[in-house]
């Protein structure tokens, strides 16, 4: 389970987290707070180092957003390469997107 929290100290995130710790579930934390409540609860944090400076809206801190989501797509192809995951498999659980329609076109050839 990848948790997002740029201060890693929601309501809603800390009350999942013993849930989330009775079912086995392995934790990643990416949050601009290596020293938060959901930082120590987990087994990996990362810190996204993003400026910490206000966003462009004045409150929502863009730069953090943009840096997590950046680490999410990272963790997500390193778990997919390490576990072989192939064109078939993307095919299979991402049927309605082009690229799943395409591979299956293909396979079906």
């Amino acid at each position: 389970m990848i948790i997002a929290s740029y201060g890693g100290e929601s309501g809603e995130i800390l009350a999942m987290l013993p849930m989330l710790r009775q079912i086995g579930a392995r934790l990643v934390a990416i949050t601009d707070n290596p020293d938060s409540t959901v930082s120590r609860s987990v087994d990996i944090t990362s810190d996204t180092g993003a400026d910490r400076g206000e966003g462009m809206v004045g409150w929502a801190h863009l730069p953090s957003i943009a840096a997590g989501m950046a680490m999410g797509d990272a963790l997500a192809i390193a778990a997919g390469m390490a576990r072989g995951f192939t064109k078939q498999n993307f095919a299979q659980y991402h049927p309605g997107g082009s690229h799943g329609k395409q591979l299956r076109l293909a396979q079906a050839k």
